[in-house]
């Protein structure tokens, strides 16, 4: 019952931020495999999903844990763990690192512990980086 409260929530809860949200557009590759992250965060809510290559289904994030590591005169990296939600299901896991505007790390791992690394993909942002266009 949680899980699928949680996921009407991703689908019900942007449309509660949309004065004061902050959207963030992330555009990754892995050899063939293209994916674009969205996250959508206002005060305390952090709310995400993804897209993979030129597909119009989203896959649903749910948060994990966020944590901070802080540097002497370089902006902290951040880390957030988000769960993959499929069918009202917790599917695998998502690692994202960012510092500053750039993304150090990002992977994915399935439950049966197969790991797909990510890299950001810079060429294919469009002009304000609102957007991927693969």
């Amino acid at each position: 019952m949680r899980l699928k409260l949680l996921v009407a929530m991703v689908y019900l809860i942007p449309f509660f931020l949309v004065a004061k949200q902050q959207t963030v557009v992330g555009c990754f590759s892995s050899g063939r495999i293209n994916v674009k992250l969205i996250q959508i965060a206002d005060r305390n809510v952090v709310l995400a999903y993804l897209i993979y290559g030129k597909s119009s289904k989203f896959i649903p994030l749910a948060f994990i844990k966020k944590t901070e590591e802080v540097f002497d005169g370089r902006p902290s990296e951040f880390t957030i763990y988000w769960s993959e939600v499929i069918d009202g299901k917790i599917n695998g896991l998502y690692v994202i690192s960012s510092q500053g505007a750039r993304y150090n790390r990002f992977y994915y791992r399935s439950k049966s512990g197969r790991e797909v690394q990510f890299q950001e993909n810079l060429e294919v942002y469009n002009n304000d980086r609102s957007n991927c266009i693969w």
